[in-house]
């Protein structure tokens, strides 16, 4: 249902911004268009009413802009639904039109399906979200505290009669460089592959098992950082953020 709504009785604050910042650039030209413009020259906003209030979902940079240029109220498209149907409409309404979310912005969506999506699979997960169901299951990997840390050896006891191998006492080390380190021999000409031989199969997904273990890691020290400098979601940090997501998705496909 379609209807204009007074600005003040649009509710920003109810939990339904899927993004992690408003962006100010965003707000500032949007209001610049309004105020040049008699009508209203952008798509109405979607609203969700639950019987009390009306939650915007999509068009929080729209309704900051019309404050800012003095518009009283707006056209909106009015859905029946609560405060948390409204984040989930949100996530993917940018798809559409508008400022599209960045890759930090996916991935605090799916970090909030995660603790909030109830029984919600992966894939569902990720058709919310509007991201891949691989990085649905990334983020679910990083989510884990993986212990990467290599185990010690334990020692060996002898049993028995068994005799411990000697082992020579350390010395100055040979500096000498041997000829064959650089696989110069010739007398011994290099092993081909045959069917003896079989080249050795790479198992892609414990590489990319491997990726989701140390980069989770480093996202969460990525976050430490910049709350210990107070540049939480700064743009220098939402910066690194992205590069890592691209880093991520390079390997992903590399690895496909």
């Amino acid at each position: 249902m379609k209807k204009t709504l007074p600005v003040d009785l649009l509710k920003l604050d109810g939990g339904t911004q899927s993004r992690i910042s408003i962006d100010e650039d965003t707000v500032a030209e949007y209001a610049e268009l309004i105020e040049a413009s008699e009508d209203w020259p952008f798509p109405p906003l979607d609203v969700f009413h639950d019987g009390t209030d009306h939650f915007v979902a999509d068009g929080f940079h729209r309704t900051l802009g019309a404050s800012r240029a003095k518009r009283s109220s707006l056209p909106c498209v009015i859905h029946k639904g609560t405060a948390t149907d409204a984040r989930i409409f949100g996530m993917t309404a940018n798809d559409r039109h508008g400022l599209r979310m960045t890759r930090a912005d996916k991935r605090a969506c799916v970090e909030w399906l995660l603790d909030n999506g109830g029984k919600m699979t992966q894939r569902e997960i990720a058709e919310k979200a509007g991201v891949s169901k691989r990085m649905v299951s990334f983020i679910v990997a990083d989510r884990r505290e993986v212990d990467i840390t290599p185990t010690p050896p334990k020692p060996v006891t002898p049993r028995g009669n068994a005799q411990i191998a000697h082992t020579p006492p350390e010395g100055p080390a040979d500096e000498s460089i041997p000829d064959d380190v650089f696989g110069d021999r010739h007398d011994e000409p290099p092993a081909k592959p045959g069917p003896t031989q079989p080249l050795k199969k790479y198992d892609r997904s414990s590489y990319l098992r491997q990726w989701s273990q140390a980069i989770g890691p480093v996202r969460r020290l990525v976050d430490s950082i910049a709350r210990g400098v107070d540049e939480m979601h700064s743009p220098l940090h939402e910066q690194v953020k992205s590069h890592l997501e691209n880093a991520t998705e390079t390997m992903t496909e590399w690895m496909e």
